[in-house]
């Protein structure tokens, strides 16, 4: 169980199985910036969040007006079966008008989510720009639901989910290849942009 009760900076959590637990990580509680922090490798199950159902598996928040959450990367979890929440919420807890995380700054990566009852990722007020939330399992091929178009675990609005993964393995698509095209002079040009 991480929960910081202060500002936490230049940390990783990684490597580590919570079970049946209430909010596994808490981060954005102290008087100074959260910041820098990598949430890696680690295994989420049946995680029961808080009662109120803000806080899932993992909590990015602000307590404090003027002081900001940033640069947190979340890559390589498995979350399964969050109970009361999103495996993952975001939002500023005490003055949403003034956004005090830094949405932007925030990754989400190369995750699995399957079977959480409320959903892979919900953002709420305060939240700053746009969640790369891209490469991600949701449980089906089809991508997220919610504000995805598939019926795997739910994101909500200001999450940037594409490309997801279309497999439990979570391999990313082939970049694309550039080919050199000649042109009638003889001359090489690099505009041809292909898919493998």
């Amino acid at each position: 169980f991480f929960n910081q009760m202060a500002p936490v900076t230049n940390s990783t959590v990684s490597g580590n199985n919570f079970t049946d637990t209430g909010i596994a990580v808490y981060l954005g509680s102290g008087s100074s910036n959260t910041d820098t922090i990598a949430v890696s490798n680690n295994t989420f199950t049946s995680n029961k969040g808080h009662s109120s159902g803000l806080y899932g598996a993992i909590a990015i928040t602000s307590e404090v007006d003027g002081v900001n959450t940033q640069n947190i990367t979340i890559t390589g979890n498995t979350f399964t079966g969050s109970q009361v929440a999103a495996a993952i919420t975001i939002f500023d807890s005490v003055n949403a008008t003034v956004p005090n995380v830094i949405g932007s700054t925030i990754t989400i990566n190369s995750n699995k989510f399957n079977g959480d009852n409320f959903g892979g990722i919900n953002i709420g007020d305060g939240v700053s720009g746009s969640i790369d939330a891209s490469q991600n399992w949701g449980g089906t091929a089809s991508g997220p639901g919610g504000s995805g178009p598939g019926s795997g675990d739910a994101v909500t609005a200001n999450v940037t989910f594409d490309p997801w993964c279309v497999d439990a393995s979570c391999t990313p698509p082939a970049a694309p290849t550039i080919t050199s095209v000649a042109d009638d002079t003889g001359s090489s040009t690099s505009d041809g942009i292909t898919n493998d």
